[in-house]
């Protein structure tokens, strides 16, 4: 268990620490650069009585360290989408909102859920108002340099007392 949380925090280091075309190496040969970076966007999409909003959305390639291989099925390189949201209740009624998980397509024809292992914990349920913060991250066979557009579908949200149900939010971001 304590490898796995290292593991994770590792990842989200080396995700927060490099800007778009760095390259930022990490302990054992892990190895992160990314190649398309939207940054200080400020979307902000309603989803019934939550507010969503995307900050920065960044693809890049990882190549994790050896003893990390196999949370990536032993793959040498991956690609990784990461979204930064920040996501509000407006009501006292309690919501679920389940952003991780979320579902991405890109223009290669890959099609990919959220990995909740290292996304953050941003979706659950909202006990009245309020805020939550984090990041969604998906991972990616297609290399990053031939992605150049992402179909991104988040999941509607659900009011548990009124049980009203509001439909997905469907997003579509390209690069040049």
């Amino acid at each position: 268990m304590r490898r796995w949380l290292l593991f994770c925090f590792t990842i989200i280091l080396l995700l927060g620490a490099c800007q778009s075309k760095d390259t930022f190496t990490g302990r054992e040969g892990e190895e992160m650069t990314w190649v398309h970076e939207e940054s200080n966007m400020n979307l902000v999409e309603e989803n019934g009585p939550v507010m969503v909003k995307i900050s920065n959305l960044r693809v890049g390639n990882l190549k994790p360290a050896d003893e990390d291989k196999a949370a990536f099925d032993n793959k040498e390189k991956v690609t990784l989408v990461m979204i930064d949201l920040k996501l509000k209740n407006t009501v006292d009624e309690d919501v679920v909102l389940s952003i991780n998980e979320a579902f991405l397509t890109t223009n290669t024809g890959e099609a990919i859920e959220a990995d909740k292992l290292i996304s953050e914990l941003v979706g659950d349920p909202f006990f009245g108002k309020g805020e939550k913060e984090g990041n969604i991250i998906f991972v990616l066979d297609t290399p990053a340099e031939e992605i150049n557009e992402l179909d991104l579908v988040l999941p509607g949200s659900e009011m548990l007392e009124s049980n009203e149900i509001f439909d997905e939010i469907e997003l579509n971001f390209l690069f040049n």
